[in-house]
Formats: C-alpha cells, sequence, structure tokens
C-alpha cells in the first residue's frame, strides 16, 4: 500500500500497511534462518561420511582394555618379544610410556652403556632399581626385554666377598651363574646377564659400561609407601 498523504491514510489502512511490513521482514527473516540450519547441517553430514572411511582403519588397532604390543613373535602358541627389539609397552594404565609391565612391575632397558653404580642411580631416579631375577620366567623375559645383550642387573657383593645381594633388598635366593662364575676376577663384585651364548650370568667389574635394566614395583611406580 502506497501512503499519498497523512490525511489520506485511514487508521485502519495504516495498520493493514503496517501488519503487511512486518509480515515481509519476518518471512526474509525465517529465509535467512532456514538457510544457516540447512549450511549448518549440510557440513556436520560432510563430518561424518568423512570419518566412516577413517574408522573401519582406526578400529583395527585399538583392543579395549588391553595394551597393543605389535611386532611380537609367537613361540610354541605363545606370544614372545622379538629378538634384538626393545619391548616397549606403548600405552598402558599402570605403567608409564617406555615401561613394561610384569607380574607386579614395570621394567625398562636402558641401552645406553654406563657403570653399575650410575645404572642404579638411574633406576632410583625413577623410583625403582636394577632389576632384581627371581625364576626362570622372570630370568627369560628379561634377557628378552634387554635385547639379549649384557646388561646390568642388580646383584652386588661388593659389601662383602661371597655374599650376593640384590639391590631393591629383596632376597637372592635363585641364580644362574655361568660355569666357574663367580670368580672375583680382579674385583668383580657386579652381576650381568646374558654372558656368552648360554645366556648365564657373570661377576664383572662394577666399572664396566653396559646397558641396564630397571624394575619398579607398582607401589614405587605411583610413589606410595609399603
Amino acid at each position: 500500500m502506497a501512503l499519498d498523504s497523512p490525511g489520506s491514510v485511514t487508521r485502519v489502512g495504516l495498520i493493514n500497511w503496517l501488519f503487511g511490513q512486518f509480515v515481509n521482514t519476518r518471512t526474509k527473516v525465517d529465509f535467512i534462518n532456514f538457510s544457516m540450519k540447512m549450511l549448518a547441517v549440510s557440513v556436520l553430514l560432510a563430518a561424518m561420511m568423512a570419518l566412516t572411511t577413517v574408522l573401519p582403519e582406526a578400529e583395527a588397532d585399538v583392543v579395549t582394555g588391553q595394551t597393543i604390543q605389535p611386532n611380537a613373535e609367537r613361540e610354541n602358541g605363545k606370544e614372545t618379544l622379538p629378538k634384538g627389539e626393545d619391548h616397549v609397552v606403548k600405552s598402558s594404565i599402570r605403567c608409564d610410556i617406555g615401561w613394561s609391565l610384569y607380574r607386579g612391575c614395570c621394567f625398562r632397558y636402558f641401552p645406553a652403556a654406563t657403570s653399575w653404580a650410575v645404572a642404579e642411580k638411574s633406576c632410583l631416579s625413577f623410583r625403582g632399581n636394577l632389576a632384581s631375577v627371581h625364576n626362570t620366567d622372570e630370568e627369560f623375559w628379561i634377557q628378552r626385554l634387554a635385547g639379549n645383550n649384557p646388561a646390568w642387573i642388580g646383584g652386588s657383593d661388593a659389601q662383602q666377598e661371597g655374599f650376593w645381594f640384590w639391590s631393591d633388598g629383596t632376597p637372592l635366593k635363585y641364580v644362574n651363574w655361568c660355569g666357574g662364575e663367580p670368580n672375583n676376577k680382579g674385583s668383580q663384585h657386579c652381576l650381568q646377564i646374558n654372558w656368552i651364548a648360554k645366556k648365564c650370568w657373570d661377576d664383572n667389574n662394577c666399572n664396566a659400561e653396559k646397558g641396564y635394566v630397571c624394575a619398579q614395583k607398582l607401589d614405587q611406580h605411583r610413589g606410595m609407601k609399603y
């Protein structure tokens, strides 16, 4: 409705004109809102389609509630550590990244060569000690963790010749000495594993530099007291 002059527009006509303008304005606003909603829906659908192409590949790598340990070998139907490779748990609910969980302890092999005392100090900085060994299965597991390389563990008789102790304070009852060892040749007071082809134990000079295996009890790992 056109406005000729204020005097020529009746009150009813003015109301009708204003109502028409209001309806036209609301229609434009509703159209803009509808267009924005449709744009948002289109973006959401595109994102969902992209996810459906990625998720099937990712699902093959996810095992709920378990630690994924790739590159493992199988011996006699059991999964074991590959030779020459460090066993590193990438994600664990109990051990830090880089540490491996075995029977209530977290273990880690450090290949950097150092003396027995420096190796023990390094383990202490992680709230642990050089590893102790208490049975054949545990020794085999630690041997493979170290890649079957000679490495320091926590045995020592530096306190008194012939009296061997674990640095973590546990009793030293299980042994796997090589033939003729320990012989204390040239003041050898520290224990290395994976010696010669038999991968048995040898006493060596504590200043010799080797890689080493640290162990954390779970309560030590979390900073808890006994």
